[in-house]
């Protein structure tokens, strides 16, 4: 997160450039969708954690999961989305980057640089 945050801060036509090819590519949305469902459901899986800061990581993991579901399931409206954000909302990669960021640095700073307390796993009740 914290590269990508970065990239999109330094290459601010990327924003435009990802919704560009989102909405011109169809077979890059499903597989871009079945990558998220893929990824979130492993977080989701092995992650479900709901108490403490480690609840952000589990969030993510759903929120992958959900949004690669809509992309897989709804790739017409998707794309029509991702038109209309590259069209009227081209100011969005300060944003965004800032965003990832500041998310990929809290997740650093919590992942690495905190020293590590038990952390309960998915299993436990």
């Amino acid at each position: 997160m914290t590269a990508v945050g970065i990239s999109l801060l330094l290459n601010p036509g990327l924003v435009v450039a990802i919704t560009t090819d989102l909405a011109h590519s169809r077979a890059l949305l499903i597989v871009t969708g079945m990558a998220a469902m893929l990824l979130g459901l492993l977080i989701v899986r092995t992650h479900n954690v709901w108490r403490g800061w480690p609840i952000t990581v589990t969030v993510f993991g759903w929120l992958a999961l959900i949004g690669g579901a809509i992309r897989v399931l709804f790739p017409d409206a998707v794309a029509q989305l991702s038109t209309m954000v590259g069209e009227t909302h081209q100011g969005l990669a300060p944003f965004a980057g800032g965003f990832a960021l500041l998310v990929g640095l809290f997740f650093t700073w919590q992942g690495w640089l905190v020293p590590a307390e038990p952390v309960p796993t998915a299993f436990e009740d």
